[in-house]
């Protein structure tokens, strides 16, 4: 009796109904891992990867690099597919980043006001970066009555609740202000959690809480935004919303010191008031 045994498993290749069975086994095997490396489900996967860390505030050009290395992937060999497949929206958006981060390619933002406006039509993220392309002029004229506009129609997108947000910030109304980055803190986007504590602390478009201003500022700084370490450091030195903690205000200077902000003196005053205490 003739047997075979492909996958780890035996059939008996006279028995015609098993053999069929075997032989879709197979195949289903094959195809699931052709599903699992191709292209397009690796794109797939890349766009849900930005769309989730960019809207928590990490940088897009980071995000990509990141990813392609951890899938053995060349970023040259990406840029060439993208070029032949705009097929869907979220490949036209992520064509988009590659060319204004020039990844795998040197041509400098060719087309993407083009290309995000095509997949705008469907994804929020996509509405942003046209807002981005007339702030920034990106193949289109400045025009920032209008990056404001688009940045309204994304407005799901936690990234364009923070562009918001700090726009009325900056021009100090803080009420809209407030409504927006309170949207996007809670989406997790770490400038707009920044921003909202120091709204917290100062009153900007809510009452004072101090409470609220600390857990933004402890939110952010785990995170591992040096700014909010920063303020974390200074609300456990002086007790703004929470306990004092000299300790905790030295772990949080250093923290901060570590990812390159110049907080040096406020954490040797810290030093020498735990000296001060240990005496």
């Amino acid at each position: 009796m003739s047997r075979i045994s492909p996958t780890n498993f035996e059939i008996d290749i006279s028995n015609k109904e098993a053999f069929g069975m075997c032989l879709d086994k197979i195949f289903c095997l094959t195809s699931e891992t052709y599903r699992q490396n191709s292209m397009d489900v690796i794109m797939d996967e890349l766009y849900l990867e930005v769309n989730k860390l960019f809207n928590e505030g990490k940088k897009i050009p980071n995000i990509i690099n990141n990813f392609l290395s951890k899938h053995n992937k060349s970023a040259r060999d990406v840029f060439y597919w993208l070029l032949s497949h705009k097929n869907k929206p979220e490949y036209n958006c992520i064509l988009g980043f590659f060319y204004c981060w020039k990844i795998g390619t040197k041509r400098t933002k060719e087309n993407v006001y083009d290309l995000f406006l095509n997949a705008a039509k469907d994804e929020d993220i996509a509405k942003f970066f046209v807002g981005k392309c007339y702030e920034e002029g990106w193949n289109v004229k400045k025009n920032k009555t209008k990056a404001i506009e688009w940045y309204i129609k994304a407005g799901e997108c936690a990234a364009a609740g923070y562009a918001l947000g700090f726009h009325y910030y900056k021009k100090q109304k803080y009420y809209d202000a407030f409504k927006w980055l309170k949207n996007s803190a809670e989406k997790r986007n770490i400038m707009a959690l920044h921003t909202l504590g120091l709204c917290y602390q100062k009153g900007y478009g809510t009452k004072i809480d101090a409470n609220k201003g600390f857990e933004s500022f402890r939110q952010a700084a785990k995170m591992g935004l040096p700014d909010s370490q920063y303020k974390l450091a200074q609300c456990y030195e002086y007790g703004k919303g929470t306990e004092k903690g000299l300790d905790k205000a030295s772990y949080w200077y250093q923290k901060a010191i570590s990812n390159k902000y110049k907080c040096y003196n406020d954490s040797e005053r810290v030093r020498h008031k735990l000296r001060n205490e240990m005496r």
